[in-house]
């Protein structure tokens, strides 16, 4: 079956659809953020969802997020140039209790320059700030790392919802702005 995507005209807005991405390491918490994000909770069992969806409004503007899980397929090194086609926005995650998954932001960042749209809005988000007595990652080395590559960020917590929605928000923005300065051509069919 074809999905065939379409803009939702209501009789004063438009409402955008974006396919919003979250990759980053096996573990770092992506399902629990989406699931936070789209639902409103933090799941007490991590079942993986392929897609999510949420429809939200940033700056007067509606928006239906089609939210793309990576559902383990990292572990397997099965997320193909496929997955990134067509992403408006991906947010790359990792574990503020994991030095791995920051060391390997660098391997994230290198693979979306290499398949997705340059156009893509794209934002780091470390997970787990709860967990304040196992933070490994200093703010200031992440910093240092975001500002050298030009990516906005943000420390988020699924399990108690802190800073999750600004995240999205954020980096749907950053898109939105660059539709409305003409910095985007944004055709749903990317």
């Amino acid at each position: 079956m074809t999905m065939i995507k379409k803009k939702v005209k209501s009789t004063s807005e438009k409402t955008y659809e974006f396919k919003v991405l979250a990759i980053g390491d096996c573990g770092v918490g992506k399902t629990s953020l989406l699931i936070r994000f789209a639902k409103g909770v933090f799941p007490d069992l991590i079942e993986a969802h392929d897609v999510l969806t949420k429809t939200t409004t940033v700056d007067n503007t509606k928006l239906s997020l089609k939210i793309w899980d990576t559902a383990g397929q990292e572990r397997f090194n099965t997320i193909t140039s496929t997955f990134y086609r067509g992403a408006h926005i991906i947010l790359i995650a990792f574990d503020l209790t994991n030095q791995q998954s920051f060391d390997n932001l660098q391997q994230w960042i290198l693979e979306v320059d290499r398949y997705a749209n340059e156009t893509s809005a794209r934002i780091i988000v470390g997970t787990k700030s709860d967990l304040n007595s196992e933070r490994i990652i200093s703010k200031d080395a992440v910093n240092q790392f975001c500002s050298n590559k030009g990516l906005q960020y943000v420390e988020t917590s699924a399990k108690t919802g802190d800073l999750v929605e600004e995240a999205f928000t954020n980096v749907c923005r950053e898109f939105l702005d660059q539709i409305k300065n003409g910095h985007v051509d944004f055709d749903e069919n990317d």
